[in-house]
């Protein structure tokens, strides 16, 4: 049932983000956890913008105020190696992962995250190229999406990924303030899940406002920070997919229903709640699921939105996997259970017994090949879609 696989599973920090957490500096000696590298070719460059809705009231948060989140955009840059290193997420993120980590995998020693392979205002290659909208789990940061975010962009994609303030554990906004998941909305959570799907998928379609403007020579941060050299001609505004793990990918089926901007989604082992359950879509969709039984045949959301669906559509299972697989959890579960500081069996519980290296690059394989297909540069892919086969990657029906 849904409670499962999104209230327990998919959110990563979601029972832990009601209270406040406490900083946790980690030793100098401490062992660092490091995000796999990229495959491609291209550089990779990075901005936050500070976005404000004006046209819309924040109903998540209730507060009265207009809605606002950051938008994290990666794009192919050039001189990189002259711009300051990115860190892989920021402190209030870096605790969730350690609250999450003690509790739920017994975590018993000290860590911290490495840098990611982006630098922060890099110029912007030349383009323009292809656009990917990314949302992640309810409960979780964009930041646990960085293994697929990075890999995608070396590979000449720019991926604009959001974070949703209200629902997701940890929303970091210039000088550094944070706004925390709402407390208590985990109570009663089945009934809120539509209307928190139709503030993100709001929020998708505000991010692509906010790159047209770009486009167009306009500055949408609501500080005016600058930015980055040949940003604007970079981006593709017509070839635009969008992918998400849990909740992140009930968003990217109801946002490319309600915006035909959006070419081509990617479902990442999430349930479908808003109308496209029923109406589905009529572009290529993929929907990946985890490998603890045949998903499709008995999650009622995922079968009637496969079925409804009238584009061409994809659906496959990761062999051995669990529903955190598909987030950085994975990443950094293992590597601390190699250094010894989580007990191998509790990492397992949540990111299952695939080999995070397979589960890594089947997962950005699939999600290159596919929007390689969809955008016409198949060329740049480094397989084939016949050349994914996989034993522990299989098709799915319903």
């Amino acid at each position: 049932m849904f409670v499962v696989r999104i209230a327990l599973r998919a959110l990563l920090v979601a029972a832990l983000l009601i209270v406040p957490v406490k900083t946790a500096v980690a030793q100098a000696d401490a062992p660092v956890v490091t995000l796999p590298a990229p495959t491609g070719s291209e550089s990779i460059g990075v901005v936050s913008l500070h976005l404000v809705d004006e046209n819309r009231v924040d109903e998540v948060l209730n507060n009265g105020r207009k809605r606002e989140f950051p938008l994290r955009i990666f794009y192919p840059a050039v001189d990189a190696e002259k711009w300051p290193a990115d860190t892989w997420a920021p402190e209030a993120v870096v605790d969730d992962f350690r609250e999450y980590v003690t509790k739920y995998a017994n975590g018993a020693g000290d860590w911290r995250l490495g840098n990611s392979h982006a630098r922060v205002g890099a110029p912007a290659a030349a383009g323009p190229r292809p656009i990917l909208l990314y949302s992640p789990g309810f409960g979780s940061s964009s930041m646990v999406g960085a293994a697929l975010i990075e890999e995608l962009v070396s590979h000449g994609y720019v991926v604009a990924a959001l974070d949703h303030p209200g629902d997701v554990g940890a929303v970091v906004f210039p000088g550094d303030r944070v706004v925390r998941q709402i407390p208590g909305i985990e109570v009663d959570l089945e009934s809120k899940l539509p209307g928190l799907v139709q503030a993100r998928v709001d929020d998708a379609r505000y991010a692509l406002d906010a790159l047209a403007a770009v486009v167009a020579g306009r500055n949408p941060d609501a500080e005016q920070r600058p930015l980055p050299a040949g940003l604007g001609g970079v981006l593709d505004l017509s070839s635009v997919g969008m992918f998400g793990h849990s909740l992140g990918g009930a968003t990217s089926a109801q946002a490319m229903l309600e915006d035909p901007r959006i070419r081509a989604g990617v479902d990442m082992d999430g349930s479908i709640f808003g109308s496209v359950r029923d109406a589905g879509v009529d572009r290529p969709f993929l929907l990946m699921s985890s490998g603890e039984g045949a998903f499709l045949n008995w999650e009622p959301s995922r079968r009637d939105f496969f079925e409804h669906s009238r584009g061409a559509k994809l659906a496959v299972a990761l062999g051995d996997s669990l529903h955190m697989s598909f987030s950085d959890l994975q990443v950094v579960l293992s590597q601390l259970a190699a250094a010894g500081v989580v007990p191998h069996e509790d990492a397992a519980k949540s990111i299952g017994t695939i080999p995070v290296t397979d589960s890594i690059d089947l997962q950005r394989g699939y999600l290159r090949t596919f929007f390689n297909t969809n955008f016409g540069r198949l060329a740049d892919s480094a397989q084939a879609p016949w050349q994914l086969a996989h034993p522990q990657m299989r098709l799915d029906r319903p």
